[in-house]
């Protein structure tokens, strides 16, 4: 632990060095404002807390268990607590600060805010003494959101801060040039995957106890490691993103934007592209037609099958479902214009026109497949029957549909009539060879290089844009306005006005960002278009799907139709592809050899089935194969399967806060001064992370909608 020192001892490691701490300062010139200069060298913080609470009898203490009245109901041999009710407070009881480079890192830390404010003082006034002119620093952060609340709102004013949500901070500046960075947002990752590709450090993922109670009173030499490599891994991952982009201030603040970055650099050149996102950017009218025509994934249940153990289950996933979209499917390639919405069945199914309209269905019901409509996204809806959010009969439903999903609507339900009210078409086209040949590269290398050593940064570079693909074509063009008060903490969320929407419009018509988000709209329509084909094909058999797959009891006749669909998708990707190179691109072989062709449907279960299968609804299964039981449940970590066996998950199963890994986030401004074993804390601001618990069950209109559809089988 050479390397770790208190913060008073800052001068001592200048001292060290010989008095000047070797760093790296680029300079970036700006027209208006002439040069600034930027510390190059890589810097990381993080915090480590407490959280207690007051209970009845006057005591600060941890969260305990078995206090928890919703818990241990006829266990409880103690008192119950309603945590709900009690005052809560956080405090930071230890920071990590680290500076890295490839031929020596340091670490400081301290036990405090105020001492935190401090050294970053101090060592800010070195630097710029040193380098006689002002400099900005950057400073990495892991779940910048977490550490802004419970330690630099507490001693910093700033000058700015960036969030497309509340709390979820991507950058702050302080009033003195300090910029703090989220690495989470960069990497969409967390530290422990993160720091997987280092050399050097590793995230240490075993610990103590969270709840353990600890001030800055208390001593750390169980934690201090633990907290030392927390900065230090991170430090080593984004040295790779600075040794990437050369410059820590060019560093992309996202995943999404790194993606951004690199499609950039690959469409250099590409005019036929620049000019068409340039034209196509929408009128204010469109752009919010746009919003209310975008759908997600398609997530369901089989209502025939919820609740039950399905024996036997089969699953098969589609590869890079949204990634094959965007190379075999025409998009629109200019501004949509109105047409006659008389007109609307010419653009189903038409090989140069797609279509957005708004479409009117009267006494509507499901056919077969599943009930497509999804009830948030309908305008009207009138006297309708849901199935899980979903439409599955209706008097009337007003809704926004691209031409893709009427299709697919068409399909699912028996209708008595259709009126289109309002109809936009626009020419579609493939997207350029340049953009294409750019996604197959990256889908290429995701799969041949996996598993390579020493490809293992590219690999993972390749796999982040891979995923970041669709994220990008689907970010609002305009973002939702997120201000921070620095006087109260409180945070506001608005909706830009008119004029801001259309001034930003305006902006990408004379920049073109080389993405389009009607294009994002019809790239899920089109995921959703091939999903159904999967699920089609298991008929009657399908239990449940996501996104891109589909799972259900599997027959010979329908392992050969799906054997048949992926050769039908291959034929369509060769007909999508302009050249032999293109097409050869849609077939690496991973590192055993097998092939891993784009957008095919891979049967994931072909070794082994799911011997039990259930679920309870959308992003709620179960599934148990050779003996390992695994939970997918939408509000509690995947790790809660570790404590519970297939056979005690049921509706009204009761996920304790001890096993359940879900936690309640708990925001404060002016939180109570509390006498924690003897030490003061007066830290206000705070963000308390509560474990909960969780109960398992159904929606009153979920429950009743399954009693119909059980009454109507018998």
């Amino acid at each position: 632990m050479k390397n770790f020192f208190n913060y008073k001892q800052l001068k001592q490691v200048i001292r060290m060095f010989g008095g000047f701490i070797p760093l790296n300062i680029c300079t970036q010139y700006h027209k208006d404002r002439g040069n600034e200069y930027h510390c190059n060298t890589v810097m990381t913080f993080d915090t480590e807390t407490t959280t207690v609470f007051k209970y009845p009898n006057g005591i600060w203490d941890r969260y305990h268990y078995c206090f928890d009245s919703k818990n241990y109901d006829k266990k409880q041999p103690f008192f119950t607590v309603d945590y709900n009710k009690l005052d809560v407070h956080t405090l930071v009881y230890l920071w990590t600060f680290s500076i890295y480079t490839d031929k020596w890192d340091v670490t400081f830390y301290g036990r405090t805010n105020e001492e935190f404010l401090a050294f970053i003082n101090e060592l800010k006034e070195q630097i710029e003494k040193q380098e006689r002119r002002e400099v900005i620093i950057y400073i990495y952060v892991h779940n910048l959101a977490f550490d802004f609340t419970n330690s630099l709102e507490n001693i910093f004013k700033f000058k700015k801060v960036f969030a497309r949500k509340s709390h979820k901070v991507i950058y702050c500046e302080t009033e003195n040039n300090i910029v703090f960075r989220c690495s989470y947002f960069l990497s969409n990752s967390s530290l422990a995957n993160v720091s997987k590709e280092n050399k050097k450090y590793k995230k240490i993922t075993s610990f103590s106890d969270y709840n353990e109670v600890r001030t800055p009173a208390t001593d750390i030499f169980d934690v201090l490691e633990y907290a030392c490599f927390d900065t230090l891994s991170l430090a080593e991952y984004i040295e790779r993103e600075r040794k990437y982009y050369k410059y820590i201030y060019k560093i992309p603040l996202t995943s999404t934007g790194k993606l951004r970055r690199a499609v950039k650099e690959a469409n250099t050149g590409n005019v036929k592209a620049y000019n068409r996102d340039k034209a196509s950017v929408p009128t204010l009218d469109m752009y919010e037609i746009l919003l209310k025509v975008f759908q997600g994934g398609d997530c369901h249940a089989n209502s025939l099958y919820v609740g039950d153990d399905v024996e036997d289950v089969d699953s098969f996933d589609r590869r890079s479902s949204y990634p094959a979209v965007m190379i075999s499917k025409k998009y629109p390639c200019e501004p949509f214009f109105e047409e006659n919405p008389n007109d609307w069945e010419k653009y189903l199914n038409n090989s140069e026109y797609c279509s957005i309209g708004l479409y009117e269905f009267s006494d509507i019901h499901y056919k077969k497949i599943l009930p497509y409509i999804k009830s948030s996204k309908c305008e009207i809806i009138k006297k309708c029957r849901y199935d899980n959010g979903r439409v599955f009969n209706a008097e009337y439903v007003k809704i926004w549909l691209t031409d893709v999903d009427v299709v697919q609507v068409l399909k699912c339900y028996r209708i008595k009539s259709v009126r289109c009210e309002r109809l936009f078409t626009s020419h579609k086209e493939y997207l350029t060879d340049t953009e294409r040949m750019f996604i197959l590269d990256c889908y290429w290398d995701k799969t041949t290089l996996k598993g390579i050593e020493s490809e293992k940064e590219n690999y993972m570079r390749k796999k982040n844009y891979i995923n970041a693909l669709f994220g990008r074509e689907v970010q609002r063009p305009v973002d939702i306005e997120t201000t921070f008060d620095n006087e109260s903490g409180e945070w506001e969320e608005k909706e830009p006005a008119v004029e801001q929407i259309e001034d930003r419009l305006n902006y990408l018509k004379e920049h073109s960002k080389m993405t389009m988000y009607a294009r994002g709209v019809f790239v899920t329509a089109y995921a959703r278009q091939e999903l159904l084909r999967g699920i089609e094909i298991f008929g009657e058999n399908h239990i449940y799907n996501d996104t891109d797959s589909a799972k259900g009891i599997l027959t010979p006749e329908i392992l050969k139709k799906f054997y048949l669909l992926n050769k039908k998708l291959i034929e369509e990707l060769r007909d999508a592809c302009s050249s032999p190179e293109m097409f050869k691109k849609c077939f690496p072989k991973d590192s055993k050899g097998r092939y891993q062709i784009l957008g095919t449907w891979e049967h994931e279960t072909y070794r082994n089935k799911y011997d039990l299968f259930k679920t309870f609804g959308s992003k709620k299964y179960l599934d148990s194969r050779q003996g390992n039981f695994e939970m997918t449940i939408s509000g509690l970590s995947k790790k809660a399967a570790d404590n519970y066996k297939y056979e005690d998950v049921k509706i009204g199963t009761l996920f304790t806060s001890d096993k359940s890994g879900r936690t309640l986030a708990i925001y404060q401004t002016d939180q109570p001064t509390a006498n924690i074993q003897g030490y003061i804390s007066e830290q206000k601001r705070s963000l308390s992370i509560q474990p909960t618990t969780y109960r398992l069950g159904y929606s009153d209109e979920y429950f009743d909608f399954l009693q119909f559809i059980t009454r109507k089988e018998e």
